[in-house]
């Protein structure tokens, strides 16, 4: 069973205040499973491992009930995420380091975020680059779109005037991986 850290799901539940929704974290809880929101039931801690089941439904939860259902939200919800994990272990990656250095280390970070699957970097130039996420046929489609936000907003952080990252690949489509083409300007 594919789990995630609690950072992950902390991360989107300050989104959701952030985005001011109507009813609140309270109001995407209770639109989850029953089952997956008992994970919520008490405080998350953000160095603990909870099941990724949780996350995505969570991830689901947000794209319906504070977006419209059809992903948009999604890469906003990564760019958000990527600025709250600024603040912390990034925060000094993205001050001393390029893209192109941040996107060779980032296969050691995924291992720290979620115990399945793996990032590897395909292509990498100057200003493009592939990476894909092999070995997570589970991931969410939600999960799949909040990483190209994410993958934007750690760019933009390191520097890059413009950030663009199309996902070319899904599990979601039959594909073996989800893969993402990066493309920005300094």
């Amino acid at each position: 069973m594919p789990r995630v850290k609690g950072t992950l799901m902390r991360g989107a539940l300050k989104f959701v205040k952030h985005a001011q929704h109507a009813e609140g974290i309270a109001g995407v809880l209770a639109a989850m499973p029953a089952p997956a929101a008992a994970t919520f039931a008490r405080p998350l801690l953000a160095s603990e491992w909870y099941p990724y089941e949780s996350y995505r439904a969570l991830l689901a939860a947000i794209d319906e009930e504070v977006g419209e259902g059809d992903l948009a939200l999604m890469p906003v919800l990564g760019r958000f995420a990527a600025r709250h994990d600024l603040s912390g272990v990034f925060k000094v990656i993205s001050v001393l380091a390029s893209i192109p250095k941040i996107l060779q280390t980032s296969s050691v970070f995924w291992s720290r975020y979620v115990d399945t699957g793996a990032f590897e970097l395909a292509e990498l130039g100057d200003d493009h680059g592939t990476g894909r996420i092999r070995d997570f046929p589970q991931m969410s489609r939600q999960h799949e779109a909040m990483l190209a936000g994410w993958i934007e907003g750690i760019g933009l952080a390191a520097g890059a005037k413009t950030a663009e990252v199309t996902l070319v690949k899904s599990v979601h489509r039959g594909d073996g991986v989800s893969e993402y083409r990066m493309r920005w300007t300094r």
